[in-house]
């Protein structure tokens, strides 16, 4: 049973080492008592004054008592249903609906018909340290993700990075628990390829995702601080070809229902990159705003500069015109049992946690009470007055 219980807030147990000055205090106080006593009093007499100290000393065994149970209640004990059990009834719950559905009747499901893409920048650049709250630009980035995710409403989900390749993370779903899961995971250079090559990204999404499914609506978020190091390695005229290239590319994007939002990350005065050199001198990165504002107006959307939103601010702009644009529908004819089926697996917890704080709490509170309302125990005195 004990094993079962863990604490939510095991740092307020650090309380308890003030038990040690508490003690020592109370030693004092009775030390002091005693001596007060001896000089009110002669021998005799202060036998038949020993339960004062006997009731004093009960009283600060009391209290200490009352410390150590609220300090076990800020701790906030909690007790975890065995894991196992659940998962085996939830699965006997899921056998019972896998039976032959041919005859069952079948509901027909509607759901928004659109994809929100997130193409996430990995590349080394992104651990440089100058967002609004100082914090690495990949961990902004992962923020205003989860909290996108967080705020969707039945679109699909769809999770890339890319650094000098593209790299899958989580494919079409509607399990926004599992993608932030993985969100978390993402760290720099994610995949073990350095580098960054924003060209192939948007090229090898397009291949993905936007040549089919022409009725459904697809958004990409591209987070990044623009740097590409293959259009950094160009000539500037070749630069510019390429870089018409990946408009024109961009700009296709209405034909499928596509619509791109960017959002830039980092500094416009640029910061340099921790442990990165190039022929011995440090390397440094500025946010390209220019390229991904061209990005967002050819692809019909939005570009946001991070710095000047919140992440909650930055992901309700994006998906209440997303969600107000959104005209396409999906309909499906699902079995019953195939819903409650599906309703099962895709559970976000099977751990069921009951909070245990109350009875610590409480016995605080009851000896605390008892405390204040203990009498003063009747004296017999052994000494004879004329």
């Amino acid at each position: 049973m004990i094993k079962d219980i863990h604490f939510s807030n095991p740092s307020a147990s650090y309380l308890l080492i003030l038990a040690f000055g508490i003690v020592l205090v109370f030693a004092y106080s009775l030390s002091q008592r005693k001596k007060s006593l001896k000089d009110f009093a002669d021998s005799d007499s202060l036998s038949s004054l020993l339960f004062l100290e006997k009731r004093t000393f009960f009283r600060y065994i009391m209290l200490a008592c009352v410390w150590f149970l609220s300090t076990i209640a800020l701790m906030q004990p909690e007790k975890i249903q065995s894991k196992n059990y659940l998962a085996d009834h939830q699965k006997e719950l899921i056998d019972e609906k896998i039976v032959d559905n041919t005859d069952l009747e079948k509901i027909l499901v509607k759901r928004r018909a659109c994809d929100i893409i997130f193409l996430l920048d990995a590349s080394a650049s992104m651990q440089v340290k100058d967002t609004r709250q100082l914090n690495s630009r990949l961990d902004y980035a992962k923020e205003i993700v989860d909290e996108m995710i967080s705020g969707m409403d039945g679109q699909n989900v769809v999770l890339y990075t890319f650094t000098s390749a593209l790299t899958p993370v989580v494919p079409p779903t509607l399990d926004y628990f599992f993608t932030r899961l993985m969100l978390k995971d993402i760290h720099v250079n994610y995949g073990d390829i350095a580098g960054t090559d924003l060209f192939e990204a948007i090229d090898q999404i397009s291949k993905r995702h936007f040549l089919s499914s022409p009725k459904k609506q697809k958004v990409l978020v591209l987070l990044t601080d623009g740097g590409d190091t293959y259009l950094d390695s160009l000539e500037k005229s070749e630069r510019a070809k390429q870089l018409q290239v990946m408009l024109d590319k961009v700009k296709q994007y209405k034909d499928q229902n596509v619509r791109v939002y960017t959002i830039g990350l980092g500094g416009r005065e640029g910061s340099v990159i921790p442990d990165i050199k190039y022929n011995g001198q440090p390397v440094t990165s500025s946010l390209d705003s220019d390229l991904l504002a061209q990005l967002s107006k050819e692809g019909r959307g939005q570009y946001y500069f991070a710095n000047d939103y919140s992440a909650v601010t930055l992901s309700d702009s994006i998906l209440s015109v997303v969600q107000a644009e959104n005209t396409f529908v999906e309909e499906e004819q699902i079995p019953q049992k195939k819903i409650q089926r599906s309703t099962l697996e895709t559970s976000p917890s099977t751990v069921v946690k009951k909070k245990l704080f109350q009875l610590p709490l409480g016995l605080a509170l009851l000896l605390l009470g008892f405390e204040l309302t203990l009498p003063l125990w009747p004296v017999r005195s052994k000494v004879d007055y004329d």
